[in-house]
């Protein structure tokens, strides 16, 4: 099982992302009208998010990812990539 990324590695990822300090990034910023981040930028931040972390994020997803904390949520929910072929995490 893959380990679970913490906010704060996951608030540490995105303002590498949007060449912001960390410290300066609130839980609920919006990443679209706060941060300046538009949709081409915010589909490159999740495919790397993606690639990170071995998830799949749905493209339905973009417009709901749009904070800090909604993004840490979604990442530390999904199952790592030997759940997901199993159907589920492991008990």
């Amino acid at each position: 099982m893959r380990p679970v990324p913490s906010e704060s590695e996951i608030r540490q990822l995105v303002a590498e992302f949007a060449r912001v300090p960390p410290e300066g990034l609130r839980a609920d910023v919006d990443l679209f009208s706060e941060l300046g981040i538009d949709s081409l930028e915010a589909l490159k931040l999740l495919a790397w998010i993606e690639r990170k972390y071995d998830i799949r994020i749905p493209d339905h997803q973009l417009t709901s990812l749009n904070t800090l904390d909604r993004i840490a949520a979604f990442v530390q929910q999904q199952p790592g990539p030997e759940d997901s072929r199993r159907g589920g995490s492991a008990p």
